[in-house]
């Protein structure tokens, strides 16, 4: 039988909390000494797709990604599909996520080449599993995250939950299936605004700008998410968890209807 372990997480001590993301200031030399049984301080991502809304359109925007870093000759259109999956990687414990080189991945987190390589190799066969999965339901797998671990004995562990959809951007005929659906809702609320804003004041103590409650979700779009997790749970797992619960592709109907 499989074991749960559990890994030690250990927090990086910000050297400066000055307001102001510039200011601040991360020390991961606990990871240079630490050998085993630590939460590794890094997210894996990996990319099939692009789809609309994916922070990379941003980032190609901002300068801080290029077309060149994609493996590309000129910018993608939303939809761009990937003939092999991107792999890419950010912080984990940070304020506000940040994507690293491999190299800097490498640095931060005490890895090795042959670390790198096979954390790279695991994401690439998770994927996999996911895409397979997936495609029973007749769902699309346009991108996912994976945290990773050492045990005692610096063996690479996967951590946290796979697949699910707060850890992957699923489609179904073309509407998103996963958190996003609660993202739209609050990208249109001047409480979101309020947010940005906030975290471009100081991305570490963010919270203390901002005065206005998130507004309550719709009871119509509250009731269609809870369905579509369920739905999501029943298909992809092809055995029934959740009884009485439409079928995805009703659910997604409804949801395409209420959001246009």
């Amino acid at each position: 039988m499989e074991q749960v372990k559990q890994v030690e997480s250990l927090r990086e001590e910000l050297a400066r909390e000055n307001a102001g993301e510039a200011s601040l200031r991360y020390d991961y030399s606990i990871y240079k000494s630490e050998r085993g049984n630590f939460l590794i301080p890094l997210e894996v991502i990996w990319r099939n797709a692009l789809p609309e809304g994916s922070s990379v359109f941003r980032r190609l925007r901002e300068g801080s990604l290029s077309v060149s870093d994609l493996g590309l000759d000129e910018i993608p259109p939303p939809g761009f599909v990937f003939k092999e999956p991107f792999l890419e990687v950010s912080t984990k414990l940070e304020a506000k996520d940040r994507y690293l080189s491999w190299s800097e991945a490498c640095e931060i987190a005490g890895l090795s080449d042959a670390e790198v390589e096979e954390i790279k190799r695991i994401t690439l066969k998770i994927n996999e599993c996911v895409r397979k999965a997936a495609s029973r339901a007749g769902l699309t797998v346009e991108d996912g995250k994976v945290e990773f671990g050492f045990d005692e004995h610096r063996r690479l562990l996967v951590v946290d939950a796979v697949g699910t959809p707060d850890e992957c951007r699923y489609s179904y005929g073309g509407m998103p299936v996963s958190k996003e659906v609660l993202r739209a809702f609050y990208r249109r609320t001047a409480w979101f605004e309020e947010v940005e804003a906030a975290k471009k004041r100081d991305a570490l103590n963010w919270r203390d700008f901002v005065k206005s409650e998130p507004p309550a979700l719709p009871t119509t779009l509250k009731n269609l998410t809870s369905s579509l997790y369920k739905a999501f749970c029943n298909e992809i797992t092809g055995r029934i968890w959740f009884e009485d619960v439409p079928s995805l592709r009703e659910i997604m109907e409804e949801l395409r209807e209420f959001l246009s």
